[in-house]
């Protein structure tokens, strides 16, 4: 199979400083030293025909900058670049667009950058009249009047109007109503399945992994892995696993230096990490149906979030407890040992405590933090005399979805199954 697009050592860095400071730099020559970030440091890859390429990483680890790359928005500094005589690209919303022209002006406008000669304007017109779901009056109004989600309608269907060799969609997708989201994603399968590569930049690890033949992992520029789609969102994970460690570190030392400021309040139960009486030495968040995938999951997989504890004080009747909560901060679950029956022990200080809490994940597609409670004491059903607070948010957990679910709707997804009898 012959390959389409190929990239060697390509390097990218950008200038730190204010506007002023580069202009003065241009003019004047380097009588101010300027300082580069670099976005991107040797990146080599290639693209086979008909391959399907994803490619995942952290906000900041240079996947915009690569795709402007590879689609000639930007110019690289160093390295060479083999590109295929067509490619469309949707990077960014209204990208090419002119805010004060209406739809119809803008598909007319940008019909050339996405391959549309003008012989086959009019049927592109009537393409996107038809895949946008925007109607004649709303493509004579000017597009600063749309939102995201009718700006990425727009960009989505003239990209996919024309036949090209390569297709490069961004998280474009991520922005609109959910109906719209599985229709481009059908059209996606529907355009790989013509024989066209695709270049697919996600955070929604699930539809990677259905639709991508291949996944590359960038991580502060650099590539760390080109593989199989599990093996490249497990190490994926294994980053966000290792910066979220790191991230809680310094949270935790903060926390400390304000405690030894203030005092400790015992009374508050949704204070955050509020003299928690136990020290987390190590958490894991594992998919019991993935090997070596951490806090990534498909709808019905099951999750098993381990706890291992050191009591700080003594504790006559402790108990642990977790809490979900979606990105909006509602409560989409919470629960504990005392509530499931389920009982510690006394505890002294540096006694170990392991929590294993297992449990199917039923959860609609998104990000949800985990975050755990400790209690002293329990009576009555739900009650403690002791409250301790949460460490809130010790992780983040993606729950994603088969690119052909079917669709529902509100804080869970209980995967239901209708029979009907006439």
């Amino acid at each position: 199979m012959s390959t389409i697009l190929e990239l060697d050592s390509i390097c990218k860095s950008f200038v730190q400083a204010s506007s002023l400071a580069h202009l003065k730099y241009l003019v004047f020559g380097n009588k101010k030293k300027l300082t580069y970030k670099s976005a991107l440091k040797n990146i080599s890859f290639s693209m086979k025909k008909g391959e399907v390429l994803g490619i995942i990483g952290h906000n900041g680890s240079g996947k915009s900058t690569l795709l402007k790359v590879i689609a000639n928005l930007l110019q690289n500094d160093s390295g060479t670049i083999s590109r295929p005589h067509s490619c469309n690209a949707i990077i960014e919303l209204g990208l090419g667009f002119d805010s004060e022209l209406s739809g119809y002006d803008n598909i007319k406008l940008t019909a050339g950058f996405y391959s549309v000669d003008h012989k086959h304007l009019s049927d592109c017109i009537a393409y996107v009249e038809s895949f946008s779901e925007l109607d004649k009056a709303t493509l004579n109004e000017p597009i600063k009047t749309y939102s995201s989600g009718m700006l990425a309608k727009l960009s989505f269907s003239i990209a996919t109007y024309a036949t090209t060799d390569l297709l490069i969609v961004d998280e474009v997708l991520s922005v609109g109503d959910i109906y719209f989201q599985q229709k481009s994603f059908n059209k996606i399968k529907e355009i790989i399945n013509q024989g066209t590569s695709v270049l697919f930049v996600s955070h929604d690890l699930g539809a990677v992994s259905q639709i991508c033949s291949r996944v590359i992992v960038l991580n502060n520029g650099e590539m760390v892995i080109s593989g199989e789609p599990d093996d490249a969102i497990s190490a994926y994970q294994s980053i966000h696993y290792a910066r979220l460690r790191n991230s809680n570190k310094e949270k935790e030392k903060e926390k400390e230096k304000e405690k030894e400021k203030e005092g400790c309040n015992m009374d508050l139960h949704e204070a955050e990490d509020n003299c928690f009486p136990f020290n987390l030495t190590s958490y894991s968040c594992i998919n019991l149906n993935r090997v070596n995938c951490y806090s990534f999951f498909v709808v019905r997989d099951v999750c098993e979030i381990s706890l291992n504890l050191k009591a700080i004080r003594r504790l006559s009747d402790p108990h642990i407890g977790i809490v979900i909560k979606n990105r909006m901060g509602e409560h989409v679950y919470e629960t504990n040992t005392y509530c499931q029956g389920v009982m510690i022990g006394p505890c002294e200080p540096d006694n170990a405590v392991e929590v294993k809490i297992t449990f199917p994940v039923l959860l609609q597609q998104g990000e949800y933090t985990i975050s755990i409670g400790a209690a002293n004491d329990g009576f009555n059903k739900e009650q403690f005399k002791e409250y301790f607070g949460l460490k809130t948010n010790i992780d983040t957990i993606t729950v994603s979805k088969k690119v052909d679910s079917k669709l529902s709707g509100g804080l869970v997804d209980l995967q239901p199954e209708f029979v009907v009898g006439r």
